[in-house]
């Protein structure tokens, strides 16, 4: 299956570390993909056992994303991320030093924070970022930046980072808008991304435990993998447009 409809699971449903249910959960909603939330500590050096493993599972991505951690566990956290050698999500408002992070190279996915505060203020601190990690990737989570910025934040970073974009997650604790806007759906999200970056990129799906094994999901991951493939497929709406200079010259 070709990179361009990739549609994986978030281990946060299932814990920690219980990676195993992430894969089979994938396998039952007919994804090919799984990120593994990792943590500090003795359940981010277990992963050095637990990669290979997963690498065995015939899925045809697999990525990991750092929670949050300490300001003196970040070098001991990038050193053994960079072993790894698969793709490394990281949030940008985690990123301290940022030039410890030069190791894990084009692996390096940075994301938007989940509380992104003033768009002009987290446009700088991303452009910051790319500028002392120029061959980071940028994973967009859709969820949190509708629930900052409704669609209009939402288009604008999926523009201005197009050119970087290596993953969208969707369906994050933070989906719950304060906006007036009433919160879309994880595909209608996906494919604003999709359309505003004019192009695909793997695609995550986070859920709580309850509704980790539902219909719903299948359904949803169905959905995604066509809007990867064609994401011009869905003509049911319309996003807001954006002024010229939100975009990236």
């Amino acid at each position: 299956m070709p990179s361009s409809t990739v549609v994986g699971l978030s281990s946060t449903c299932f814990g920690s570390t219980a990676y195993h249910l992430a894969v089979l959960a994938a396998r039952a909603h007919h994804a090919n993909a799984v990120e593994v939330a990792c943590s500090t500590g003795g359940p981010l050096r277990d992963l050095e056992q637990v990669i290979p493993r997963l690498d065995l599972a015939g899925l045809d991505r697999l990525s990991l994303r750092a929670g949050h951690f300490e300001a003196g566990a970040e070098l001991e956290t990038e050193t053994i991320l960079a072993r790894l050698a698969v793709p490394v999500v990281v949030r940008a408002d985690c990123v301290r030093d940022r030039y410890a992070w030069r190791s894990c190279e084009n692996r390096l996915l940075i994301a938007n924070p989940t509380h992104a505060g003033r768009p002009h203020a987290l446009g700088e601190l991303l452009d910051e970022l790319f500028d002392a990690l120029p061959e980071a990737g940028f994973c967009l989570d859709a969820s949190a930046a509708f629930a900052a910025g409704g669609h209009p934040l939402l288009t604008a970073l999926a523009r201005r980072y197009a050119d970087r974009l290596a993953q969208i997650n969707v369906g994050s604790e933070y989906a719950s808008s304060p906006s007036a806007d009433s919160t879309p759906g994880d595909v209608d999200l996906v494919h604003a991304v999709l359309s505003a970056a004019d192009l695909s990129a793997p695609i995550v799906v986070e859920r709580s435990a309850d509704t980790a094994w539902s219909r719903k999901l299948s359904q949803d991951v169905v959905a995604l993998r066509e809007i990867a493939r064609n994401p011009r497929s869905r003509v049911d709406g319309a996003e807001p447009g954006l002024p010229s200079n939100s975009t990236r010259n």
